[in-house]
């Protein structure tokens, strides 16, 4: 039986079944799904005669309240005292007992209409289209407000549940279980009661339709798929289309689905955007018309969409883990080139050819379901998603999709395992994969993207500048040195002295690499030797307050705070200023309030103060 229910779900759920007239004109109530042979002759022999089987022939001596709810029938143990009657008889001699008259109405209704089945209730519209729909719908109606309070132990399950299936104990039952529902309670029930309540808030009974009937649904399922969660898997796989159902019929905000729909049409749509860009860059045009609304994707979204897509999913392959990289500058370029091939060679571009064209199919509203119409409604357009959007046209819906493919490309697939497997052999990868055919201008455009991708590459590698900071002073002395020896008499007689030099970098706050700096560091380094303790009077025209500053920070001192009567922050910003030619950075940050010396830049400044 777990087969044939899967089954029963694959049909069911089949859009292009659904919408067929077998389904879309008939509402199958307690119809068995799977008849034995003696049930099939007894069908034909009933349509082919025109009248009843002989196990439905009417009774002749049921009383007068029986003729409206008949006994039901009891085991033989129905004889025995009240007290020692089994629970189900003893179940339904209760039913029977002071039975509300509501009840009497609900059965009236069911009798009332033209197709009733002369022989019993039970009979009413057994296989009835749309009136059946309208019954239910107004029994619904009947009963909104209905409460009753009686213990029921028995069981009822149907296809397509309706109160005109039910027997007098199975109405009690529901009755008194949804009136603990409402009241916020969830004990468990049969299944079928779980549909036939979920079919009363489809048709706005015992909810105001809209956000409010939305969110009772969501609750409802919410609350009785934790009862049982075997029962609540095959619920909730019917409840998902409903309630998106309910969101397009009531035209809601789609942010109130809190599952995400239409997740492969959005991706392709994702490989639509990128494709558009592709050709407006050759100078092409898509051939199904420009999309209405355009985001360009990056290549990470694009390669997403790829993924998604496809039969083969590079994004899970182990290429992908250690060069993600050049598996998405090759995927992504080998897309484009792709992209222009088919447009320039093919009647139909690319994605089409993958996914297909737009479609716009008749759908019908609440399918597998029994739902009512009390009246017709009105035309409107219903965007739910980017990808999907519903119309209805004098009553009738129709459903617009992106594309007509519902699952992944193969032959997408087949392109990216190609990818994948031929940048591996370039890159000369320590696991290779397996070839698999693919067509001679498909493996040029492949080749070809690895071959740029591999050049630009080479050209980075070619263009890339390492800078050694150890070695700056060794250049600095060099070329002081140098300019040293070039210098003639008198010129040296014109260079400023060593006292005027500072006097002049505290005033004008020279840059540090004026040319005297070279006489300035070997001044400062022959004072170290002479008096460790000492500090640097000029080094690169650093002021006595910069220097006991950048002094306490090597050393690890306190730092003052007001470093020869000036602001802290003003005398590390002139630092920072001075350093930046040289070291490239600011040699000083702050930690919270407190300024720290760049560990990165500490010998830099070593060389710089000569310590």
């Amino acid at each position: 039986m777990p087969d044939i229910d899967k089954i029963l779900q694959e049909l069911l759920g089949d859009r292009r079944l659904r919408e067929s007239a077998t389904f879309t004109s008939r509402t199958y109530s307690d119809q068995p799904i799977i008849q034995t042979g003696k049930q099939l002759r007894e069908r034909m022999d009933r349509n082919r005669e025109g009248r009843p089987p002989l196990s439905s022939l009417p009774r002749t001596d049921y009383t007068p309240d029986e003729r409206t709810f008949p006994r039901e029938p009891v085991p033989r143990q129905q004889q025995m005292s009240f007290d020692r009657m089994p629970s189900v008889a003893r179940e339904q001699q209760l039913a029977h007992e002071n039975i509300p008259e509501r009840y009497y109405r609900l059965r009236e209704l069911a009798g009332a209409q033209p197709n009733a089945a002369a022989s019993s209730w039970r009979g009413a519209l057994a296989y009835g289209t749309r009136s059946a729909n309208r019954l239910f719908y107004e029994q619904a109606r009947l009963m909104e407000d209905f409460e009753d309070d009686f213990e029921f132990h028995g069981t009822y399950s149907q296809y397509f549940p309706t109160y005109s299936s039910m027997t007098l104990t199975q109405l009690r039952g529901y009755f008194s279980w949804r009136t603990r529902v409402r009241a916020g309670e969830m004990p468990e029930a049969p299944l079928s009661f779980a549909f036939l309540h979920v079919y009363e808030l489809l048709c706005g009974v015992g909810t105001v339709p809209g956000e409010q009937g939305l969110a009772d649904l969501m609750t409802f399922r919410d609350a009785f798929g934790k009862t049982d969660a075997a029962a609540g898997s095959t619920f909730g796989s019917y409840l998902r289309r409903w309630i998106r159902d309910y969101v397009v019929y009531h035209n809601l905000d789609p942010a109130l689905l809190t599952e995400r729909s239409g997740g492969q049409q959005e991706q392709v749509l994702t490989l639509l955007q990128a494709e558009e860009d592709a050709l407006r860059k050759g100078g092409l045009e898509r051939k199904q018309g420009a999309l209405p609304a355009h985001n360009t994707p990056t290549d990470e979204a694009l390669l997403t969409a790829l993924n998604e897509c496809s039969s083969y999913q590079p994004c899970g392959a182990r290429l992908f883990k250690d060069h993600p990289d050049e598996l998405r500058t090759v995927a992504c370029e080998t897309f484009r080139a792709l992209v222009t091939h088919c447009s320039r060679r093919r009647k139909t571009d690319f994605v089409e050819g993958l996914y297909g064209s737009p479609t716009a199919d008749v759908y019908t509203m609440f399918s597998s379901a029994v739902f009512y119409e009390s009246e017709p409604h009105a035309d409107c357009v219903v965007h739910l998603t980017p990808t999907e959007t519903f119309t209805c046209r004098n009553g009738r819906w129709r459903q617009h999709l992106l594309c007509s493919a519902s699952g992944r490309s193969s032959e997408l697939g087949t392109i990216m395992h190609a990818v994948d497997a031929r940048l591996r052999a370039r890159l000369n990868y320590a696991y290779p994969l397996k070839d698999r055919p693919v067509a001679a201008y498909v493996e040029k455009i492949i080749d070809k993207a690895i071959d740029e991708l591999l050049a630009a590459q080479a050209e980075a590698e070619r263009r890339r500048i390492t800078i050694d900071f150890s070695q700056l002073a060794g250049i600095r002395a060099a070329a002081a040195v140098t300019q040293e020896a070039l210098l003639t008499d008198e010129e040296r007689e014109a260079l400023p002295t060593e006292q005027e030099r500072e006097d002049s970098g505290s005033a004008s706050g020279d840059s540090p690499l004026d040319p005297p700096r070279a006489e300035s560091v070997r001044s400062e380094r022959d004072q170290r030797e002479e008096s460790p303790d000492a500090l640097p009077e000029s080094a690169f025209a650093l002021t006595t307050a910069e220097r006991v500053v950048l002094h306490a920070l090597i050393t690890g001192a306190a730092t003052p705070t007001n470093p020869e009567g000036q602001m802290l922050s003003l005398v590390i910003d002139s630092i920072n200023e001075k350093l930046f030619d040289v070291v490239g950075d600011a040699v000083i940050e702050y930690e919270g309030d407190d300024p720290v010396l760049v560990e990165d830049y500490l010998e830099d400044v070593r060389e710089i103060l000569g310590a």
